[in-house]
């Protein structure tokens, strides 16, 4: 899960800091460049980046939703003019018909 992922990150944060601020107290300063040319770019992410596209596949969906829990800003998508936020999911291999975000069965809420 992306919070596993997340906490093991942190727990480094402390350690890094620590050892990075020691060199530069011993006067190191010959770090390595970042290769530019190798470089990529990722816009900063806005909140519409978290709606679930019903279209997309079922795969994708299931990885948007499980890489947006807490603490990051949840999925989500509308159910008439309320925004839900979407918490869990899974992926079936049994096919169903139908149209993508639409359900025969009311939906409590």
């Amino acid at each position: 899960m992306i919070t596993d992922l997340f906490d093991r990150t942190l727990a480094m944060f402390g350690p890094i800091t620590v050892d990075a601020l020691e060199l530069l107290g011993f006067g190191r300063t010959d770090w390595t460049p970042q290769d530019r040319r190798a470089a990529s770019y990722f816009h900063r992410r806005v909140d519409e980046d978290n709606r679930i596209d019903w279209s997309w596949p079922a795969r994708d969906i299931f990885n948007l939703i499980r890489a947006q829990l807490d603490p990051y800003p949840n999925a989500y998508c509308f159910y008439g003019d309320r925004k839900l936020r979407i918490l869990a999911a899974s992926v079936t291999e049994t096919p169903y018909g139908g149209t993508p975000g639409s359900s025969s069965e009311t939906v409590p809420v």
